[in-house]
């Protein structure tokens, strides 16, 4: 699964299908869904930390920081989807969040999500729009809701894309604190707040982020990686990404691989 940092997305929904998810913490203005079909995934969403089981939904709602760790090697449907798209839905969906972002036991909602999966045709998006229209009045049911409070989001957006974009660097407090005119410990208040953790936690992650991308997509060495990275050592890389992903980064490319190989046959 591939950074949903803050994309101005055009088409009112995006969905695929994974073997395995990364994913540094991120918001955006649309709602996020993981059914899990095999595997397990450790879900964040704001202060919500849940582990997903096979046949479990995660939905995080619109600017909800969520991101992902620990994940084992599965089949996962992903959707991102904007509110607009379910009618008289959207407001329920922009000023409200969940108590909690999983529902654990979601085989209910598996075949709308499997219909719009197959649909196709003319007036695709409409058959798709109302089959999770229907989803998603059935998912609002089984989850407990808040309104949601207004928080610094916008400062954090903000945080977090510029560590997004130089996560390879000499990433480090004090140089986002100067390039953001902002006080090296209101951002680390911020990151503990929002994040449940620290700011070297969160540059880690990112980086192993970028590491994940890099070992699907490239054939470079695993000292390669760790430096196009960001680590300074191969030791600290390997550490970092067993801790966050709960593999070897030669495990996680096999993984990969072999579940490629899989579906050609």
């Amino acid at each position: 699964m591939r950074s949903a940092f803050y994309e101005n997305k055009t088409a009112p929904y995006q969905m695929f299908a994974s073997h395995t998810l990364t994913d540094a913490p991120h918001l955006h203005k649309e709602i996020e869904i993981v059914y899990v079909r095999e595997g397990g995934v450790m879900a964040h969403a704001d202060k919500n930390c849940e582990f997903i089981a096979k046949d479990g939904l995660f939905i995080s709602f619109p600017n909800q920081i969520h991101f992902y760790e620990s994940c084992q090697a599965g089949d996962y449907y992903v959707l991102i989807l904007l509110p607009d798209m379910f009618f008289g839905l959207k407001n329920t969906l922009r000023g409200m969040v969940p108590e909690s972002n999983v529902v654990p036991c979601a085989q209910t909602l598996l075949p709308y999500i499997e219909r719009a999966f197959a649909a196709f045709g003319e007036y695709r998006d409409a058959i798709v729009a109302g089959h999770l229209t229907l989803m998603m009045s059935e998912l609002l049911g089984l989850l407990p809701l808040r309104k949601s409070l207004v928080s610094d989001n916008s400062t954090l957006h903000n945080i977090l894309d510029f560590c997004n974009r130089n996560v390879s660097g000499a990433l480090s407090l004090e140089t986002v604190a100067e390039s953001l005119h902002l006080s090296r410990f209101y951002i680390s208040r911020l990151l503990t707040r929002e994040l449940n953790m620290g700011f070297s936690d969160f540059v880690s992650l990112l980086r192993v982020n970028r590491a994940c991308d890099l070992l699907a997509d490239t054939d470079k060495k695993i000292a390669d990686v760790s430096e196009d990275a960001g680590f300074a050592t191969i030791r600290s890389f390997n550490r970092a990404f067993a801790r966050h992903m709960n593999m070897t980064p030669l495990q996680y490319r096999k993984t990969l691989r072999d579940a490629e190989s899989g579906e050609r046959k």
